[in-house]
């Protein structure tokens, strides 16, 4: 789906996009389909928010609740379920959905149910059919236009620049341009409960491999007339991909702070990533009555849990583990305090979005230890002399680190 909405060109052609949810079947059935249309709208409206440039209109959302019998399929081909034969003979019951739960629930004291509502109807509640039609390509690079009918009165929403008809394997429905019935085309595809797909291993009549105009990735169907391999990676051939190298940022918190630094992040494979940053402030102001000299730097070996597919690169909530050290010098007025060398080390928590194509804005904050050995001083003669007062140790335990990072992704390019 990401390789079709990023693209502009299959965007352009994008004739509707339905999506299709479900929910499980206990409880009320019209909260059980108010409830399925709301999993369908939230997935419209994650499509609408990530791909601006795909028409919110032409995106048509259904749902419908599962029944009981729905079950029955999942069942027979689940050889853990207890009472198996039992739960099969109460699903085939000419009875109302109601008395088939009531029967579920009391069955064997509700050890199947239990069974049932652990690892079954779970798999029931979901958004996961996306269908995307597509305009076909070959019309409109023979000149044609596309005349819709709201209506869905005549079914033609193609015509030819000469105002002939064209005839298709879709018509319109609702307003919505859907595939024929269970027709079977000569190409040898065919349709199949409104969504085309290619037959078997069919071959053209001169035996060479059928190559059809259908590709089906995942729960996701396109069809339309553009030529493709399969793949949804094949709809637009040649076009490049952009590969992520690493990732160049600041801590604006720091840049506030006149604390300049610097942060490189390089992703290793969809989860792992390993974080570089570098502080460097070395700043003596107002005749040396203030001194702000930090030099530090520190790693950080970062992973991002939960679900990683369709998410861009270094996006998403992280846990990591970092260390670090440098030395400083800070003075404010006439009093001061230098260490040779400190070290902070400890746990991190973060998240980042995009901004846009290549930025993205991180936020991040570390708690854990930080251990010093400091010499106290008290400057003398206009800020010229430093007179040393005392040696020390410093630890603390708590935040080390905050960060609001702006991020500048560098890629490169891949062919496809």
């Amino acid at each position: 789906m990401h390789k079709i909405f990023a693209d502009s060109l299959c965007v352009s052609r994008i004739d509707s996009v339905c999506i299709q949810a479900f929910s499980s079947p206990e409880g009320d059935a019209d909260y059980n389909r108010r409830l399925a249309l709301r999993r369908a709208q939230a997935v419209k409206g994650y499509l609408v928010w990530k791909y601006p440039g795909l028409n919110q209109y032409r995106i048509r959302t259904s749902a419908q609740a599962e029944s009981w019998d729905a079950l029955r399929d999942v069942a027979l081909n689940d050889t853990l379920l207890p009472c198996r034969d039992e739960i099969l003979q109460i699903l085939k019951l000419n009875t109302g959905e109601k008395r088939k739960e009531a029967l579920l629930k009391k069955l064997n004291t509700g050890i199947p149910y239990r069974h049932i509502s652990q690892w079954i109807l779970p798999e029931l509640r979901n958004a996961s059919i996306c269908t995307v039609y597509m305009r076909p390509l070959r019309h409109a690079q023979q000149g044609s236009r596309l005349v819709a009918d709201a209506q869905g009165n005549n079914g033609k929403e193609y015509q030819q620049a000469d105002g002939t008809e064209i005839t298709d394997d879709t018509e319109v429905v609702n307003g919505v341009r859907v595939a024929k019935g269970n027709d079977t085309n000569a190409n040898g595809t065919e349709v199949i409960n409104g969504v085309r797909v290619a037959k078997g291993n069919d071959t053209n009549p001169d035996g060479t491999e059928l190559t059809d105009n259908t590709a089906i990735t995942g729960s996701t169907q396109v069809t339309g007339n553009a030529q493709t391999t399969g793949s949804a990676n094949a709809i637009v051939p040649g076009k490049s991909r952009r590969r992520p190298l690493f990732a160049v940022k600041t801590n604006l918190l720091f840049d506030a702070a006149l604390m300049p630094n610097i942060e490189l992040e390089v992703p290793i494979g969809k989860r792992w990533s390993l974080n570089g940053e570098y502080m460097f402030p070395w700043w003596l102001i107002n005749d040396d009555r203030y001194c702000l000299q930090i030099l530090m730097g520190g790693l950080e070996v970062r992973y991002r849990p939960g679900k990683r597919s369709g998410r861009d690169v270094l996006t998403g909530h992280f846990i990591g583990l970092y260390a670090g050290g440098g030395k400083y010098d800070l003075q404010w007025d006439k009093n001061g305090y230098q260490g040779e060398f400190f070290i902070a080390a400890g746990v991190s928590y973060g998240y980042a979005h995009s901004i846009a194509r290549n930025l993205r804005l991180e936020y991040n904050i570390g708690i854990g230890m930080l251990r010093t050995d400091y010499r106290h001083y008290h400057s003398r003669d206009n800020h010229r002399t430093l007179l040393w007062q005392e040696n020390g140790e410093y630890t603390w335990l708590g935040p080390t680190k905050l960060k609001i990072s702006l991020v500048w992704l560098i890629t490169g390019k891949n062919k496809k």
